[in-house]
């Protein structure tokens, strides 16, 4: 038996995503182009991006080579500074949570079912959980933030939210992949990332031992999930 089957994998690039995705009910999905290095600039220019953007490198993962831009005349420091032959530039939606912070909101699909993972806050708008060991660690008020999110993710995010969410599993066709992504002031989605490439980890829970049940939720789906499969071949 096969989990995630390879051609639905490889439609979950960042720019067929934003193919497939950004006319879906209920959801933005940031404009994202690709182009190869020498082509990325003229691209850029002839796209309905508009600045500021985030550039990346394909095929990278935890923030590697990404970087905001202000401006066109940062793209040529940005390439100059960066490895690769590929590039996404992908429009920056500017989405505040408690007007100083970013909130990163990740679920993962396994089966068809929705399980919350994590709520992270940060100061920073490029949002990662290495700020569990200084921010969230020392604010109660973001773990109790997470503690809502994980306790009932339908009630945080909406019931229409969360069903829009649901619905994109008949789009991607995956076993097990995971969405990040946040509420905009309007009360609806922004998705900042969905593809197979997130990974399951309990690094977290040892800081923060609430985190535990729900992994363990995860760990029970993901191996149930992998039991049906065997038992079906």
């Amino acid at each position: 038996p096969v989990i995630n089957m390879p051609e639905h994998v490889m439609q979950t690039t960042r720019n067929a995503n934003y193919e497939r995705l950004h006319d879906h009910p209920g959801v933005t999905f940031p404009v994202t182009i690709r182009a190869e290095r020498q082509h990325i600039a003229q691209a850029i220019q002839e796209s309905s991006l508009s600045f500021p953007i985030i550039m990346r490198r394909v095929g990278t993962q935890t923030a590697v080579s990404t970087e905001k831009l202000s401006c066109a005349d940062d793209i040529d420091g940005f390439l100059d500074e960066t490895d690769g032959e590929e590039f996404y530039a992908i429009q920056y939606i500017e989405c505040r949570f408690r007007e100083k912070y970013y909130r990163k909101l990740r679920l993962f699909c396994i089966d068809g079912k929705l399980y919350p993972v994590v709520c992270h806050i940060d100061t920073e708008w490029n949002v990662h959980g290495g700020n569990r060991k200084t921010l969230m660690k020392q604010n109660a008020w973001m773990q109790d933030e997470e503690k809502k999110f994980l306790g009932d993710f339908t009630a945080y995010i909406g019931p229409e939210n969360r069903r829009h969410l649901e619905a994109l599993h008949s789009i991607i066709k995956l076993d097990f992949y995971g969405i990040d992504f946040t509420i905009k002031d309007d009360g609806s989605i922004l998705i900042f990332e969905l593809n197979a490439a997130m990974r399951h980890s309990f690094v977290h829970a040892k800081i923060l031992p609430y985190l535990r049940p729900f992994l363990n939720d995860i760990s029970n789906a993901f191996r149930d999930m992998a039991v049906r499969k065997k038992v079906a071949r």
